[in-house]
């Protein structure tokens, strides 16, 4: 097989993500090459990609290292063949040899079942409503079900949502469909990587799924379980402000400046006389800071938060201003543009038990 360096190492490098690690069945920690495509499948995701050229060889793997070299070899074409016991890699002045791994061992990714369900939607909107919720998703496995990102789409409205226990990311837009399926948040975090492009079909069955680009196929494990009812979790709140985010997320980070590393203390949210107030107090620094509001609640209100989680929370929208609505000071404080909705469980401060 005779192909470009730089598009067959742009290509591997896409498929890392899926390689299997050290200790894994023997003969699949690689990339398999299969006439013009090339698989990458660790039991959890797979990546197929398409190549410009066919390889007329039987199939064979590419190990980890023969993968690491072609990554680091000089732009231009190259050359890679297997023979009895090795992968050839040649360009014009570079030979090198690695071991053949047996591609019998290769565990390739199945299809899916011709009854499964399948739907259609651009890559930039899987992209942008997939990010703008996948840090909210839980990192931990006390309930695995939460460690994934929830697609679900009814009455015209696609809804994909993330929760922690802590806080919770809900964007939506119109959709037509009807489906409901959990991805895991590592192998969406991976599938966003990869960068598809276009229209991307997605298929599912059972507890498998997979999305397909023109050059891209990916297969993804699903999580099964009983996810959060997000719709009524959200609670909504008659006190509202319209805040810039800019200045929030700035603010913020000025606060976690001042946290204490050891104890740290949340940040505090103060409402009084149409000001917005936060503000903190730990062993580092004192820190107060007034911010400009539009509109204001119409009572005092004092209510505690963590800081890292509000301002991830903040980071997650492109709006210019967001808005933002209080019940009590134990109560979810809730942000929203016009299609994303997150939630941030408060800190209980001592003067508020």
């Amino acid at each position: 097989m005779k192909i470009d360096k730089s598009e067959l190492a742009g290509k591997l490098a896409k498929l890392k993500a899926a390689i299997p690690g050290k200790g894994a069945f023997a003969g699949v920690e690689g990339v398999l090459i299969k006439e013009n495509q090339a698989t990458a499948y660790n039991l959890k995701i797979g990546i197929k990609t398409t190549l410009s050229v066919s390889s007329d060889d039987a199939p064979f793997i590419l190990c980890s290292k023969a993968i690491e070299m072609i990554n680091n070899l000089p732009d231009g074409e190259i050359e890679i063949t297997p023979d009895k016991n090795s992968i050839n890699i040649v360009t014009s002045t570079i030979k090198n040899k690695f071991p053949l791994l047996d591609p019998s061992g290769f565990v390739e990714p199945n299809p899916l079942s011709d009854d499964g369900e399948s739907l259609k939607i651009s890559s930039k909107k899987l992209s942008e409503m997939a990010s703008s919720v996948l840090y909210a998703a839980a990192t931990n496995e006390a309930k695995p079900v939460y460690t994934g990102i929830l697609f679900e789409a009814s009455d015209g409205e696609l809804n994909v949502v993330a929760v922690d226990g802590y806080r919770l990311a809900w964007n939506k837009a119109e959709f037509e469909g009807d489906f409901k399926f959990i991805v895991p948040r590592s192998a969406m975090d991976k599938l966003l990587k990869i960068g598809m492009s276009g229209d991307i079909d997605i298929s599912y069955h059972g507890n498998n799924a997979v999305f397909a680009s023109e050059e891209y196929t990916v297969y993804v494990r699903l999580l099964t379980g009983g996810f959060l009812d997000y719709k009524k979790t959200v609670p909504k709140h008659e006190k509202e402000i319209v805040v810039s985010r800019k200045a929030l997320l700035e603010s913020i980070g000025r606060i976690l400046i001042c946290s204490d590393d050891k104890l740290k203390p949340p940040a505090v949210l103060t409402f009084n006389a149409g000001k917005m107030v936060l503000s903190t107090n730990t062993s580092t620094a004192i820190y107060s800071e007034e911010i400009e509001i539009h509109g204001a609640p119409d009572e005092k209100l004092r209510m505690g938060f963590n800081p890292v989680y509000m301002r991830d929370n903040i980071k997650a929208y492109d709006a210019e201003f967001v808005t933002m609505s209080f019940g009590n000071a134990l109560a979810p404080i809730i942000m929203s543009d016009d299609m994303l909705i997150t939630l941030c469980l408060p800190v209980r401060l001592k003067d508020n038990a």
